[in-house]
């Protein structure tokens, strides 16, 4: 049986419409087709039916085939390649989570700049210590072309527009959580935690927030919430909670254990959950200027960060 599927991005670069067209495009489940046609054999020749070009085209016969597997890249850890947008904002312009034996790269794609891209670096290295990906599988010559073609002329996103540097994210460096009235720490110290820290229940938890914004400070920020929900992910039902944030910080234990500057926290009744839930914290901010809304940790981050914010109710 075949569904019917509409594809705005897809039909937009290959079929040359404006971003106004909609293209309805037929995909044949029981062949496992994409909107092109049948499977894409990815050692074969270029398939004609695709825009060399295009960044759609890049991701559906390259990071979609190749990279976008369950266990590998596929929202588990960064570059998120489940849908063309998450591959695009995982790369250009983003941070490297991995670098070189000298640090030699800022950015997983830089456009027009194919020795300062990780990425480029990542298919093309002959490294066999740090290993030239995708780790399990061969990218065939022509794929290896479309993504160099696409990162020096410009790395164009899906409406073609041609990227313009992000300002940079403040810099995260940890939470440390107490029980009101109490001196010693609800979170582990000295590590970096992947698990839940605990909290008693139907107490009143208090928890610094180390958040560095080199172009922006804190009090001038014109909305500073922490989100607390059961869901990672859409952080669906959250509870908000007001960020105060102090005029002097107060010297804690960062996240490498040495002291570090805390202005901002918030206060939270540990009664708003049940005993046994998972509770993932998150801060949604506004600095009211370049970055506008912006959310820590972003979607699609590492599930380490995720652990790391996040605590059970005992």
């Amino acid at each position: 049986m075949k569904n019917l599927i509409f594809i705005f991005l897809l039909s937009l670069l290959t079929l040359g419409c404006t971003k106004e067209e909609f293209q309805e495009v037929i995909t044949d489940e029981t062949t496992g087709g994409t909107p092109f046609g049948p499977p894409i054999d990815t050692m074969s020749p270029q398939p004609q039916e695709y825009d060399s070009s295009s960044f759609l085209s890049v991701y559906e016969l390259v990071f979609k085939a190749k990279c976008g597997q369950p266990a590998c890249h596929d929202g588990s850890f960064e570059p998120d390649f489940r849908s063309p947008q998450s591959s695009y904002n995982t790369l250009v312009f983003h941070n490297v989570a991995k670098n070189d034996a000298q640090n030699s790269y800022t950015h997983r794609v830089v456009p027009s700049d194919l020795q300062k891209s990780w990425l480029w670096n990542r298919i093309t290295t002959e490294d066999g210590v740090l290993g030239r990906m995708p780790l399990y599988d061969t990218l065939a010559d022509w794929q290896v072309e479309m993504v160099k073609n696409w990162i020096a002329n410009g790395a164009k996103d899906m409406f073609n527009n041609t990227p313009s540097m992000a300002p940079k994210l403040p810099s995260f460096y940890g939470i440390v959580a107490y029980e009101e009235g109490k001196s010693s720490r609800l979170d582990s110290s000295g590590r970096f935690r992947v698990e839940p820290f605990k909290v008693p229940s139907n107490k009143n938890i208090k928890i610094w927030v180390g958040l560095y914004d080199e172009a922006t400070v804190p009090q001038l920020y014109t909305e500073k919430k922490a989100q607390l929900s059961k869901d990672f992910i859409t952080f669906s039902s959250a509870k908000e909670y007001t960020i105060n944030t102090e005029t002097a910080p107060t010297m804690l234990p960062a996240l490498n254990n040495q002291k570090a500057p805390f202005f901002m926290h918030f206060t939270f009744n540990s009664g708003d959950f049940a005993k046994g839930d998972f509770v993932y914290i998150r801060l949604k901010m506004n600095d009211g200027g370049k970055l506008g809304l912006y959310y820590y940790p972003e979607y699609g981050a590492p599930p380490q960060i995720n652990g790391y914010l996040s605590f059970i109710i005992e």
